[in-house]
Parts: C-alpha cells; structure tokens; sequence
C-alpha cells in the first residue's frame, strides 16, 4: 500500500555540537519537502584483460540535501536566516527584536542544524546541515513565500518527534511596503530577495563514510522586481552604476520582517511593452557589501540585514 503524503512534515533544531542530531523544536508548515541522500561511487578501471570500463564499485563518502518551499511566519522565519546569514542580535522584553546578517567572527561558519523529515512512514534526520539558499517571494497576488536549501551530513532514522505547528498565519504579499533609495513606492508587482552562499563538504580520511564538515562560504544577495514604468526612475540608477537602498517590510499585527540592503546595485532594467497594455521595467540588483548592514554580534561587512520583530524570546 502507498504511504500518504499527506502527515509529512519539517522540523528544525540549532545543533549544539556540529553534526550531532538533536531533536526538532520548530516545525513549519510547508508546501514542498525534498530530501535527498547523495551517495557517491568510485569504479575500480584497472584493467584485467576484458573490454569492460569498470570492475566493481565502492561507495565514497556521502551526504544529503533538503528543501522546502513555505509561507512566511513570523515566528520560524528566523531558522534560515540564522542559518544562513550566522549572526544575530537579540534585544526586547516582548515583542522581541531579531537582528541578522553576515558572521564575520571566530570560525566565520553559521550554526548547523539538524532537519528533521516525517515522510509518513518514519523520520530521517539530517544533521549538520548548512543553509545555501533563502529566497524570498514577494507577489501582490499571492502569499509571502520563502524558498530554503541546504546541504547536511547523510541522513539516519529517528523516532518521530510530536509536532506543533506555527500559531501564527500567513501573510499576503501584497502587504509589503517597498522602499527604494529612501522613497516609498507603490510601483512594485513582484519581487525576489535571494540570500545564497555555497556550502560545500569537507572529505577526508576520518574512518567515516560521512565528510568531516559541510562548510558554507561567502554569503552574496541578489534580487529582482518588476516594477511599473512611468518615467526613468528605476532606469537612471542602473544606467549611472548609482547604488540604491532597497527595503522591503511586512507587518503581520505585532509581528514585523524587514529586509535591508544599503547599498543594491542596479545591473539590469529592460523596459518592455507588457500584453497587458501598461509599461514595465524589469529590474535586477546585487547588495553590495557595507559596514551599515553589519549588526553588533557579525561585525565587517554585510550585503544585508534583516530585522525580524516577534514573540520568541530566545535566539534562533
């Protein structure tokens, strides 16, 4: 008989030790969930006489991959950005204030975390895993989304920790408020917000069929809108190489996300003749690193900052 889909769920916890798995304690509600186990092999080509390319395989060493693709909530948004960005300041007495951006201290590594997968059949954990991807989703006509990758050790089972879901709710994207280069505009149809660095494992010779480390490197934030056209104001900065503030707020009642980039450099902004009889323009920026975006706890350079504004009282 088939396994439903349908109790399949996400977990998450900050590992205390990178690599050892640790029982999830947020839970986000997801609309996709890709798990995958990444097993190498290597052939043994040395020749015995036979026109045959290989005569055997051995396995290597292996590690995993997850994503999943969910609305915003306010009070589990901060695990990928935690994990991807690395440094958070936390103040407040409630609401309490969440403040991320890039790790410039110590090993300059984010904290790992152990994913926790319920396929409907058993729960795979996937420990030390790094965040390579947090893409944001900002469409008038649907929800707020955020699209998270990352890379972990290879998978094992666990017993299946009792899930409680996000209490608080979606949020339509077209609640946003969008300011570029310190102006608020209502021109904004739709937008992408991307923070990526690359994560990569570190194999060696450990006795282990897992890597030693998955190692995230350098963060970079990239993003595009399109934007009505009425005149050359979103055309200008990209001709002049001007850099432009861009920010983004979502309110959510007592809860707020704000998305930050000082300095967003204009690299594309082709002008079209839409079907659907208005002007547009198609914009595509880069942050630029700054010392504005930087928090107390990351120091150096950031390309962004992120202030999120919620009731969870401990950090992520």
């Amino acid at each position: 008989m088939a396994v439903s889909t349908y109790p399949s769920f996400v977990g998450t916890a900050k590992e205390t030790t990178y690599g050892t798995p640790v029982a999830a304690t947020l839970f986000t509600p997801a609309n996709t969930l890709t798990p995958e186990d990444v097993k190498n092999y290597t052939p043994d080509t040395a020749m015995r006489g036979s026109a045959v390319d290989s005569y055997g395989q051995f396995p290597t060493q292996g590690w995993s991959t997850y994503a999943y693709e969910c609305p915003v909530y306010m009070d589990t948004i901060g695990v990928p950005l935690k994990g991807i960005l690395g440094a958070e300041d936390l103040s407040g007495a409630g609401p309490y204030t969440h403040v991320f951006s890039t790790l410039n201290t110590g090993t300059f590594q984010p904290p790992s975390f152990t994913v926790s997968d319920y396929n409907g059949f058993n729960t795979r954990q996937f420990p030390g895993f790094m965040f390579s991807q947090l893409q944001f989703t900002m469409d008038a006509s649907g929800l707020l989304r955020a699209s998270v990758q990352g890379t972990g050790l290879a998978s094992a089972t666990t017993t299946k920790p009792s899930q409680t879901f996000s209490a608080k709710t979606a949020i339509q994207g077209y609640k946003g408020a969008v300011t570029l280069g310190g102006a608020s505009t209502t021109l904004v149809e739709n937008m992408t917000l991307t923070i990526a660095r690359s994560v990569n494992p570190i194999t060696a010779v450990n006795n282990s069929a897992s890597p030693t480390q998955i190692w995230a490197g350098s963060v970079t934030v990239t993003g595009s809108m399109t934007v009505i056209y009425n005149d050359d104001t979103f055309l200008t900065p990209m001709l002049n190489g001007t850099a432009t503030a861009v920010d983004v707020t979502y309110t959510n009642g007592a809860d707020s996300l704000n998305l930050h980039c000082t300095n967003g450099l204009f690299t594309k902004a082709p002008v079209s003749r839409g079907g659907n009889g208005w002007m547009e323009i198609s914009v595509d920026f880069t942050a630029v690193a700054n010392t504005s975006d930087a928090n107390t706890a990351g120091t150096g350079y950031s390309p962004i900052k992120s202030t999120l504004i919620n009731t969870t009282s401990a950090a992520f």
